[in-house]
């Protein structure tokens, strides 16, 4: 079913492009509108979604100096270094 599916859309792909813009403008056209009384909470949420973030940054955030973040998989992974609690091999 999906072979053939497949096969239809690369041989007519702009047909497929022609269905996906009639269906745009259909949906478009029979969304509701928004209001500020929609659109106000929603945008609420995001902007203090990025408060959030952003002071989660400024407080836990790790400083690099200027140097890149090791890697996990490397034997002492963590950013500064004296924070392993591991015995290094020797």
């Amino acid at each position: 079913m999906f072979a053939r599916l497949g096969r239809g859309v690369v041989r007519h792909p702009w047909r497929v492009i022609g269905v996906w813009i009639v269906a745009a403008v259909a949906i478009i056209g029979l969304a509701p509108k928004a209001t500020i009384d929609a659109v106000t909470p929603a945008f609420l949420f995001l902007a203090c979604c990025g408060l959030a973030v952003g002071v989660a940054f400024s407080l836990f955030g790790v400083e690099t100096h200027g140097k890149p973040l090791p890697l996990a998989a490397e034997p002492d992974a963590s950013p500064q270094g004296s924070l392993s609690v591991r015995e290094q091999p020797s």
